[in-house]
């Protein structure tokens, strides 16, 4: 009979349910408002007030109000923890960094019993900088998600200062979508570079960052546009007076839809070089809706459409929509590898499947002789370069091996890389190529497959579960790198 009078209570409070999400300000203060559902006690909703009445025929038992965070703490308490399993939240958490929080952990059984059902929920962390807010989402029942957001108050024009002395490169940031434009000077500090990833991090977690190394005396010039009809496909694309091309957005989208029409790069404008100008975009989680130029020049140039002439990217996991890069490995005299940590780590992001490796090895940059601009493979990150001390020389040098992380049989993402053959490890696959070879790499936030033309020393035929292959000989196309 009770499990009966739970099915019919749960069935009552779903049919009178009502879904929401909201955006709280910490720095009014949060009060929780818990549920008990067959015992285990659940977060309803979350207010800024205490209710100044209780509701007709609350009895205290059922339900219950707690101060979770005073307003005048939420600077200071930058961190949240949130208690949750598959049905909702449980409980949250206020904390200052380094604080040990286990005191201040309550049952969530109102009789402290432990049993299977009890276990089976996890605690997750989540940076909250003072200028964040919190974004819940609830089934009408109870809270089912917390995360840190950008209020939408602060979500403003910024902009890019394109073709200024000393510019050493530009990257964009994507997720799903273009969310922002940056462009690097001689000098830029690490605590601002840790500054500008940490900040569209926490922005949208699940992103990539496309980094374009410019050469002396290269600019930008001019822009192109890839439209489509769904916004996590389109892309800017932006050309050099050299020829070379940056494009901030995936590589390709999916062959499903007509070549001659998604895949084209439509001439936007011309920039002007003389002197610096402003790119001016909004700074949005789901992505860049408006873009706008401070200096073009007005006439019409007779450059036709570009088309981005690469292969269709490989099936990754999650169906995530793929970035692509590929350089030439001939003519390169050092190589500098930029690692990460995978998204989840953080407690920005949940991850589900495979586990990647602690540490990933994101991308490849590519010096070369005679001048040469330097290339990227994969997503390099400035921040995560350890100030050059993991340069290889490439002076002499034959093949190049990768090392690629798998778990359960299922390919991850690059590891490693050496100038020496390597075996095989528990979970490290290595593969070598030529020096003469072309690689193209398509990435995601975690997942990453290579190819390359030329000669390859290993058997790299090993097909992994989640599509594509470690290292795969095809033909690439013909996009000047």
């Amino acid at each position: 009979m009770v499990h009966l009078y739970a099915v019919q209570v749960a069935q009552k409070m779903w049919k009178q349910r009502n879904s929401f999400s909201a955006e709280l300000d910490r720095s009014r203060g949060l009060w929780a408002h818990y549920i008990f559902i067959e015992g285990v006690r659940y977060i309803e909703r979350l207010t800024r007030e205490p209710p100044k009445v209780m509701p007709s025929g609350e009895t205290g038992v059922n339900k219950t109000w707690m101060k979770l965070l005073d307003g005048r703490d939420a600077r200071s308490k930058t961190v949240l923890y949130v208690l949750e399993d598959y049905l909702g939240v449980r409980q949250l958490v206020f904390t200052e960094p380094g604080e040990d929080f286990s005191s201040r952990v309550t049952a969530s059984y109102p009789d402290g019993r432990l049993d299977d059902a009890g276990n089976n929920m996890w605690w997750r962390r989540v940076n909250l900088p003072p200028w964040l807010h919190l974004r819940v989402w609830a089934d009408g029942v109870k809270i089912r998600s917390v995360v840190a957001t950008v209020p939408r108050t602060d979500w403003y024009m910024t902009s890019m200062h394109c073709n200024a002395p000393g510019t050493t490169g530009y990257s964009a940031y994507w997720d799903n979508g273009l969310v922002a434009l940056h462009a690097h000077r001689q000098g830029d500090s690490p605590s601002s570079l840790a500054s500008l990833y940490r900040d569209y991090a926490l922005m949208a977690p699940s992103g990539v960052w496309i980094y374009f190394p410019v050469a002396e005396g290269e600019y930008l010039t001019s822009v192109y546009h890839r439209d489509n009809y769904r916004y996590d496909q389109t892309a800017f694309m932006f050309r050099t007076n050299i020829g070379r091309r940056w494009l901030t957005g995936t590589g390709l989208v999916p062959p499903s839809r007509p070549r001659s029409t998604t895949n084209v790069f439509r001439y936007l404008c011309t920039l002007t070089h003389d002197r610096p100008l402003r790119v001016y975009f909004n700074t949005l989680p789901i992505s860049c809706l408006n873009m706008a130029f401070e200096r073009t020049i007005n006439e019409r140039l007779p450059e036709k459409n570009v088309v981005w002439n690469i292969k269709n990217p490989p099936v990754l996991m999650n169906n995530d929509m793929c970035c692509a890069s590929n350089v030439k490995l001939e003519g390169a005299v050092r190589v500098t590898p930029s690692y990460k940590k995978p998204p989840w780590s953080s407690g920005l992001t949940m991850f589900h499947g495979p586990r990647p490796a602690e540490r990933i090895l994101c991308g490849l940059l590519f010096e070369y002789e005679n001048g040469r601009p330097p290339a990227v493979l994969g997503e390099y990150r400035l921040d995560g370069v350890q100030g050059g001390r993991e340069s290889i020389d490439l002076t002499g040098v034959d093949m190049l091996y990768f090392g690629y992380h798998f778990d359960s049989d299922i390919l991850m993402h690059l590891a490693q890389i050496s100038t020496e053959e390597r075996e095989d490890e528990e979970n490290i696959k290595w593969t070598g190529v030529s020096m003469t070879a072309i690689m193209e790499m398509w990435y995601s936030s975690v997942y990453s497959r290579l190819y390359f033309t030329g000669p390859q020393k290993s058997d790299a035929s090993t097909q992994g579960k989640a599509g594509g292959k470690i290292l795969s000989s095809q033909t690439l196309g013909d996009e000047k790198i």
